[in-house]
Protein backbone atom coordinates (compact mmCIF):
# COMPACT_ATOMS: atom_id res chain seq x y z
CA UNK A 1 0.00 0.00 0.00
CA UNK A 2 2.81 2.23 0.07
CA UNK A 3 4.36 2.36 -3.09
CA UNK A 4 1.28 3.74 -4.47
CA UNK A 5 0.97 6.60 -2.19
CA UNK A 6 4.81 7.14 -2.36
CA UNK A 7 4.04 7.68 -6.10
CA UNK A 8 0.94 10.23 -5.70
CA UNK A 9 3.28 12.31 -3.09
CA UNK A 10 6.48 12.58 -5.79
CA UNK A 11 3.93 13.45 -8.61
CA UNK A 12 2.48 16.07 -6.02
CA UNK A 13 5.42 17.26 -4.26
CA UNK A 14 8.55 15.19 -4.74
CA UNK A 15 9.06 16.08 -8.42
CA UNK A 16 7.99 19.85 -8.04
CA UNK A 17 11.15 20.30 -5.39
CA UNK A 18 13.25 18.44 -7.48
CA UNK A 19 12.72 20.60 -9.97
CA UNK A 20 13.08 23.54 -8.30
CA UNK A 21 16.56 22.10 -7.30
CA UNK A 22 17.56 21.84 -11.47
CA UNK A 23 16.00 18.40 -11.90
CA UNK A 24 19.11 16.30 -12.18
CA UNK A 25 20.58 16.69 -8.74
CA UNK A 26 21.16 13.14 -7.72
CA UNK A 27 22.50 13.79 -3.96
CA UNK A 28 24.62 16.59 -2.30
CA UNK A 29 26.63 16.22 0.71
CA UNK A 30 26.89 19.01 4.01
CA UNK A 31 29.57 19.45 6.10
CA UNK A 32 30.92 22.69 8.51
CA UNK A 33 27.93 22.14 11.06
CA UNK A 34 25.75 18.55 12.20
CA UNK A 35 22.98 17.63 9.62
CA UNK A 36 19.50 17.22 11.54
CA UNK A 37 18.60 13.57 11.03
CA UNK A 38 14.96 14.30 9.69
CA UNK A 39 16.14 16.99 7.30
CA UNK A 40 18.63 13.92 5.77
CA UNK A 41 15.16 11.77 5.80
CA UNK A 42 12.97 13.95 4.00
CA UNK A 43 15.36 14.76 1.49
CA UNK A 44 16.14 10.91 0.83
CA UNK A 45 12.28 10.26 0.94
CA UNK A 46 11.97 13.01 -1.93
CA UNK A 47 15.16 11.30 -4.25
CA UNK A 48 17.96 14.01 -3.40
CA UNK A 49 19.73 12.78 -0.83
CA UNK A 50 21.05 14.86 1.92
CA UNK A 51 24.71 13.16 3.28
CA UNK A 52 26.66 13.91 6.26
CA UNK A 53 30.31 14.84 5.76
CA UNK A 54 33.19 15.82 8.36
CA UNK A 55 36.89 17.75 7.16
CA UNK A 56 38.91 20.52 8.32
CA UNK A 57 41.15 22.99 5.86
CA UNK A 58 43.94 21.16 7.71
CA UNK A 59 43.12 17.57 6.51
CA UNK A 60 42.87 19.00 3.01
CA UNK A 61 40.14 18.81 3.44
CA UNK A 62 38.13 15.64 3.84
CA UNK A 63 38.06 13.26 6.65
CA UNK A 64 34.80 10.81 6.12
CA UNK A 65 31.92 11.19 4.17
CA UNK A 66 28.63 9.47 3.33
CA UNK A 67 28.12 8.28 -0.14
CA UNK A 68 25.10 6.42 -2.32
CA UNK A 69 24.70 3.03 -0.95
CA UNK A 70 27.01 3.53 2.14
CA UNK A 71 25.39 5.90 4.56
CA UNK A 72 24.24 5.77 8.14
CA UNK A 73 21.84 8.64 9.18
CA UNK A 74 23.83 10.29 12.09
CA UNK A 75 27.29 9.50 11.63
CA UNK A 76 29.67 11.68 8.89
CA UNK A 77 30.35 8.64 6.87
CA UNK A 78 33.26 6.62 5.68
CA UNK A 79 36.77 7.61 6.77
CA UNK A 80 38.99 7.91 3.48
CA UNK A 81 41.09 5.73 2.54
CA UNK A 82 44.31 5.61 3.79
CA UNK A 83 43.68 7.70 6.28
CA UNK A 84 44.74 6.38 9.79
CA UNK A 85 42.22 7.76 12.87
CA UNK A 86 42.13 7.12 16.23
CA UNK A 87 40.01 8.48 19.20
CA UNK A 88 41.70 10.30 22.13
CA UNK A 89 41.18 10.59 25.91
CA UNK A 90 42.60 14.27 27.47
CA UNK A 91 45.96 12.18 28.18
CA UNK A 92 46.16 11.22 24.17
CA UNK A 93 45.74 7.91 25.36
CA UNK A 94 43.65 6.02 22.48
CA UNK A 95 39.69 4.85 23.90
CA UNK A 96 37.79 2.13 23.41
CA UNK A 97 35.10 1.71 20.49
CA UNK A 98 32.03 3.45 21.30
CA UNK A 99 33.89 5.64 24.01
CA UNK A 100 33.97 9.68 22.84
CA UNK A 101 37.36 11.26 22.47
CA UNK A 102 39.34 13.91 20.83
CA UNK A 103 39.31 12.86 16.80
CA UNK A 104 43.20 12.36 15.47
CA UNK A 105 44.46 11.47 12.21
CA UNK A 106 47.06 10.84 10.48
CA UNK A 107 47.77 10.52 6.51
CA UNK A 108 49.57 12.40 3.65
CA UNK A 109 46.20 14.79 3.73
CA UNK A 110 47.82 16.21 6.98
CA UNK A 111 48.91 19.49 6.24
CA UNK A 112 52.70 20.19 7.15
CA UNK A 113 51.59 23.38 9.48
CA UNK A 114 50.51 26.72 9.89
CA UNK A 115 52.46 29.58 7.75
CA UNK A 116 54.63 31.09 10.00
CA UNK A 117 52.96 29.83 13.35
CA UNK A 118 55.27 27.24 14.40
CA UNK A 119 53.63 27.34 18.15
CA UNK A 120 50.71 26.48 16.80
CA UNK A 121 51.90 23.89 14.28
CA UNK A 122 53.73 22.36 17.29
CA UNK A 123 50.34 21.85 19.60
CA UNK A 124 47.76 20.98 16.40
CA UNK A 125 50.32 18.29 14.67
CA UNK A 126 52.00 15.99 16.92
CA UNK A 127 54.15 13.08 15.49
CA UNK A 128 52.29 13.47 12.03
CA UNK A 129 48.91 13.16 14.16
CA UNK A 130 47.01 16.20 13.45
CA UNK A 131 44.48 16.91 16.80
CA UNK A 132 41.34 18.36 15.14
CA UNK A 133 39.81 19.88 18.42
CA UNK A 134 36.33 17.77 17.19
CA UNK A 135 34.79 15.10 19.51
CA UNK A 136 33.63 11.79 18.21
CA UNK A 137 33.41 7.71 18.02
CA UNK A 138 33.57 4.66 16.12
CA UNK A 139 31.82 1.59 16.07
CA UNK A 140 34.66 -0.42 14.49
CA UNK A 141 32.21 -4.10 15.28
CA UNK A 142 29.21 -2.87 13.83
CA UNK A 143 30.00 -0.16 11.48
CA UNK A 144 33.68 -0.29 10.61
CA UNK A 145 35.49 2.64 8.87
CA UNK A 146 32.39 4.98 10.28
CA UNK A 147 32.65 7.86 12.49
CA UNK A 148 30.56 9.81 14.61
CA UNK A 149 31.06 13.30 15.33
CA UNK A 150 29.00 14.55 18.27
CA UNK A 151 31.20 18.15 18.74
CA UNK A 152 33.85 19.83 20.11
CA UNK A 153 36.46 17.86 22.39
CA UNK A 154 37.37 21.32 23.94
CA UNK A 155 34.16 22.62 24.46
CA UNK A 156 33.78 19.68 27.22
CA UNK A 157 31.37 21.02 30.30
CA UNK A 158 33.52 20.01 33.76
CA UNK A 159 31.67 19.44 36.75
CA UNK A 160 32.65 19.99 40.27
CA UNK A 161 33.50 16.03 40.37
CA UNK A 162 35.60 15.81 37.35
CA UNK A 163 32.82 15.04 35.14
CA UNK A 164 32.75 16.07 31.47
CA UNK A 165 30.37 16.24 28.76
CA UNK A 166 29.52 17.80 25.48
CA UNK A 167 27.25 21.01 25.87
CA UNK A 168 26.24 21.03 21.81
CA UNK A 169 23.15 19.12 21.85
CA UNK A 170 21.68 21.09 24.31
CA UNK A 171 23.02 24.60 22.41
CA UNK A 172 21.92 23.51 19.37
CA UNK A 173 18.39 22.10 20.51
CA UNK A 174 17.64 24.99 22.14
CA UNK A 175 18.40 27.79 19.28
CA UNK A 176 16.80 25.31 16.90
CA UNK A 177 13.89 24.25 19.05
CA UNK A 178 13.17 27.96 20.49
CA UNK A 179 12.32 31.09 18.44
CA UNK A 180 13.41 32.81 21.52
CA UNK A 181 16.58 31.70 21.96
CA UNK A 182 18.99 33.05 19.34
CA UNK A 183 22.35 31.51 20.73
CA UNK A 184 23.19 30.44 23.89
CA UNK A 185 26.59 28.63 25.54
CA UNK A 186 26.92 26.49 28.36
CA UNK A 187 29.53 26.94 30.78
CA UNK A 188 31.20 24.33 33.79
CA UNK A 189 34.69 24.50 34.55
CA UNK A 190 34.42 22.34 38.01
CA UNK A 191 31.70 24.47 39.15
CA UNK A 192 28.86 23.64 41.51
CA UNK A 193 26.70 24.05 38.59
CA UNK A 194 26.05 24.91 35.10
CA UNK A 195 25.02 28.37 34.12
CA UNK A 196 24.30 29.46 30.44
CA UNK A 197 25.26 32.68 28.32
CA UNK A 198 22.14 33.31 26.17
CA UNK A 199 21.30 35.44 23.51
CA UNK A 200 17.84 36.40 23.29
CA UNK A 201 15.86 37.51 20.38
CA UNK A 202 14.71 40.54 21.44
CA UNK A 203 11.78 41.08 18.73
CA UNK A 204 10.35 37.50 19.49
CA UNK A 205 10.01 38.22 23.05
CA UNK A 206 8.52 41.59 22.80
CA UNK A 207 5.91 40.04 20.50
CA UNK A 208 5.43 37.64 22.73
CA UNK A 209 4.76 39.89 25.86
CA UNK A 210 2.60 42.23 23.47
CA UNK A 211 0.26 39.39 23.09
CA UNK A 212 0.19 39.17 26.77
CA UNK A 213 -1.07 42.77 26.88
CA UNK A 214 1.71 43.80 28.41
CA UNK A 215 4.36 46.75 27.69
CA UNK A 216 7.84 44.80 26.71
CA UNK A 217 9.52 47.41 28.51
CA UNK A 218 7.97 47.65 31.81
CA UNK A 219 9.80 45.53 34.46
CA UNK A 220 5.99 43.26 34.06
CA UNK A 221 6.66 42.91 30.60
CA UNK A 222 10.79 41.88 30.86
CA UNK A 223 9.88 39.20 34.29
CA UNK A 224 6.90 37.54 31.62
CA UNK A 225 9.96 37.48 28.69
CA UNK A 226 12.63 35.71 31.29
CA UNK A 227 10.22 33.83 32.45
CA UNK A 228 9.24 32.27 28.27
CA UNK A 229 13.14 31.66 28.03
CA UNK A 230 13.24 29.81 31.26
CA UNK A 231 9.89 27.94 29.93
CA UNK A 232 12.34 26.54 27.18
CA UNK A 233 15.30 25.65 28.71
CA UNK A 234 12.26 23.37 30.97
CA UNK A 235 11.48 21.86 28.23
CA UNK A 236 14.79 19.82 28.71
CA UNK A 237 13.69 18.14 32.16
CA UNK A 238 11.57 15.74 33.49
CA UNK A 239 7.58 15.96 32.14
CA UNK A 240 9.09 18.78 28.91
CA UNK A 241 9.14 17.48 25.46
CA UNK A 242 12.26 17.30 25.17
CA UNK A 243 12.76 15.04 28.69
CA UNK A 244 15.83 12.91 28.19
CA UNK A 245 17.66 14.20 25.01
CA UNK A 246 20.10 16.29 27.38
CA UNK A 247 20.75 14.84 30.92
CA UNK A 248 19.11 17.21 33.56
CA UNK A 249 21.88 17.03 35.77
CA UNK A 250 24.03 19.57 33.01
CA UNK A 251 20.37 21.87 32.52
CA UNK A 252 21.66 25.58 33.19
CA UNK A 253 20.62 26.53 36.71
CA UNK A 254 21.52 30.01 36.11
CA UNK A 255 20.96 32.24 33.00
CA UNK A 256 23.06 35.16 32.15
CA UNK A 257 20.58 37.24 29.37
CA UNK A 258 22.96 39.26 27.09
CA UNK A 259 22.49 42.59 25.90
CA UNK A 260 24.27 41.83 22.58
CA UNK A 261 24.50 39.16 20.03
CA UNK A 262 27.31 37.07 18.77
CA UNK A 263 28.59 38.75 15.71
CA UNK A 264 32.14 38.42 13.19
CA UNK A 265 31.83 42.28 14.32
CA UNK A 266 32.77 41.55 17.74
CA UNK A 267 34.77 38.59 16.86
CA UNK A 268 32.72 36.08 19.17
CA UNK A 269 31.77 34.43 15.84
CA UNK A 270 34.35 33.30 13.45
CA UNK A 271 34.04 33.60 9.06
CA UNK A 272 32.55 30.39 9.14
CA UNK A 273 29.80 31.48 11.48
CA UNK A 274 30.96 29.50 14.47
CA UNK A 275 30.73 30.83 17.89
CA UNK A 276 34.03 31.39 19.39
CA UNK A 277 33.82 29.95 23.14
CA UNK A 278 37.01 31.10 24.61
CA UNK A 279 35.83 34.72 23.43
CA UNK A 280 32.75 34.90 24.66
CA UNK A 281 33.56 33.38 27.94
CA UNK A 282 35.98 35.66 27.93
CA UNK A 283 34.31 38.36 26.90
CA UNK A 284 31.20 37.88 29.69
CA UNK A 285 33.47 36.97 32.49
CA UNK A 286 31.49 39.11 34.86
CA UNK A 287 28.22 37.76 34.25
CA UNK A 288 29.64 33.90 34.50
CA UNK A 289 31.67 35.10 37.77
CA UNK A 290 27.91 37.13 38.40
CA UNK A 291 25.65 33.52 37.90
CA UNK A 292 27.35 31.70 40.52
CA UNK A 293 26.16 34.31 43.24
CA UNK A 294 23.03 33.83 44.95
CA UNK A 295 21.76 36.83 43.23
CA UNK A 296 22.83 36.07 39.78
CA UNK A 297 21.55 32.42 40.25
CA UNK A 298 17.97 34.04 40.18
CA UNK A 299 16.45 34.41 37.20
CA UNK A 300 15.19 37.63 37.69
CA UNK A 301 17.88 39.26 38.42
CA UNK A 302 18.79 43.27 37.72
CA UNK A 303 20.93 42.04 35.14
CA UNK A 304 19.34 40.00 33.14
CA UNK A 305 16.35 42.72 33.60
CA UNK A 306 18.41 45.62 32.40
CA UNK A 307 19.59 43.48 29.32
CA UNK A 308 16.14 43.37 27.71
CA UNK A 309 16.08 47.09 28.29
CA UNK A 310 18.71 47.27 25.22
CA UNK A 311 18.31 48.73 22.28
CA UNK A 312 18.70 46.21 19.53
CA UNK A 313 22.10 45.93 17.88
CA UNK A 314 22.50 48.27 15.09
CA UNK A 315 24.73 46.40 12.56
CA UNK A 316 28.28 47.92 10.48
CA UNK A 317 26.18 48.38 7.33
CA UNK A 318 22.82 50.13 9.52
CA UNK A 319 25.40 53.13 10.69
CA UNK A 320 27.28 53.63 7.28
CA UNK A 321 23.56 54.07 5.96
CA UNK A 322 22.95 56.32 8.96
CA UNK A 323 25.99 58.30 8.51
CA UNK A 324 25.79 58.70 4.48
CA UNK A 325 21.69 59.68 5.41
CA UNK A 326 23.06 61.94 7.91
CA UNK A 327 25.82 63.72 6.82
CA UNK A 328 24.19 64.09 3.30
CA UNK A 329 22.31 67.01 4.20
CA UNK A 330 24.61 68.69 6.98
CA UNK A 331 26.18 71.54 7.00
CA UNK A 332 29.79 73.10 7.90
CA UNK A 333 28.50 73.98 11.02
CA UNK A 334 26.67 72.21 13.91
CA UNK A 335 23.26 70.83 13.02
CA UNK A 336 20.68 68.53 13.98
CA UNK A 337 20.08 65.74 11.91
CA UNK A 338 17.25 63.32 13.26
CA UNK A 339 16.70 59.41 13.06
CA UNK A 340 14.35 58.01 15.08
CA UNK A 341 15.51 55.60 18.40
CA UNK A 342 12.63 53.65 19.74
CA UNK A 343 12.14 54.28 23.70
CA UNK A 344 13.83 53.48 26.17
CA UNK A 345 16.63 52.40 24.22
CA UNK A 346 20.05 53.90 24.25
CA UNK A 347 21.96 54.25 21.31
CA UNK A 348 25.27 52.03 21.79
CA UNK A 349 28.07 54.38 20.45
CA UNK A 350 31.25 55.40 22.38
CA UNK A 351 33.05 58.70 21.18
CA UNK A 352 36.75 59.20 20.51
CA UNK A 353 38.61 62.19 19.33
CA UNK A 354 36.53 64.69 19.76
CA UNK A 355 38.63 67.76 19.60
CA UNK A 356 40.87 69.60 17.09
CA UNK A 357 40.14 68.50 13.72
CA UNK A 358 41.02 64.79 14.87
CA UNK A 359 39.54 62.27 12.79
CA UNK A 360 36.47 61.30 14.90
CA UNK A 361 34.32 58.47 14.72
CA UNK A 362 32.13 56.44 16.04
CA UNK A 363 32.63 52.50 17.70
CA UNK A 364 29.34 50.53 18.48
CA UNK A 365 29.74 49.26 21.70
CA UNK A 366 29.59 45.76 20.22
CA UNK A 367 31.33 45.69 16.93
CA UNK A 368 33.73 47.69 15.06
CA UNK A 369 31.90 50.32 12.98
CA UNK A 370 33.27 52.30 10.02
CA UNK A 371 35.44 55.93 10.20
CA UNK A 372 32.88 58.70 10.16
CA UNK A 373 32.56 62.17 10.58
CA UNK A 374 29.67 61.97 12.93
CA UNK A 375 29.18 63.12 16.72
CA UNK A 376 26.27 61.58 18.09
CA UNK A 377 23.88 62.65 21.00
CA UNK A 378 20.94 61.70 22.35
CA UNK A 379 18.22 64.17 22.47
CA UNK A 380 15.67 64.31 25.12
CA UNK A 381 12.51 63.33 22.88
CA UNK A 382 14.36 60.22 21.83
CA UNK A 383 15.71 61.31 19.01
CA UNK A 384 19.60 60.92 17.81
CA UNK A 385 21.47 63.82 16.82
CA UNK A 386 24.15 63.93 14.90
CA UNK A 387 26.75 66.46 14.00
CA UNK A 388 28.87 66.83 11.26
CA UNK A 389 32.62 67.38 12.29
CA UNK A 390 34.45 70.64 11.60
CA UNK A 391 38.22 72.19 11.91
CA UNK A 392 37.27 74.02 14.52
CA UNK A 393 36.90 72.08 18.15
CA UNK A 394 33.69 70.51 18.33
CA UNK A 395 30.93 71.67 21.05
Amino acid sequence: WKKPLIALFDKLIFKAVRQGMGGRMKFFVGGGALLDIELQRYYNAIGIPMFQGYGLSEATPIICANAPGHAIFGSSGRIVSPLELKICDSEGNEVPDGQRGEIVIKGENVMAGYWKNPVSTANTVIDGWLHTGDMGYVLREKHPGFLWVVGRFKSLLIGADGEKYSPEGFEDGLTDGSKYVDNVILHNNQNPYTMALLVPNKEALREYAQQKGLDPLSEEGRKAQLMKIQEAIDSYKKGGKNFGVFPEAWLPKAVAVLPEAFTEQNHLVNSTMKVVRGKVEERFADRIDYAYTDEGKQLLNPKNMAALLECPILSSALISFIIRKTLSHAKETPHASRCYMPAGCTPSFRLHGLRNGADEYAQHADAYGPRSTAQYGLLPDGHLRTYRRTEQNLH
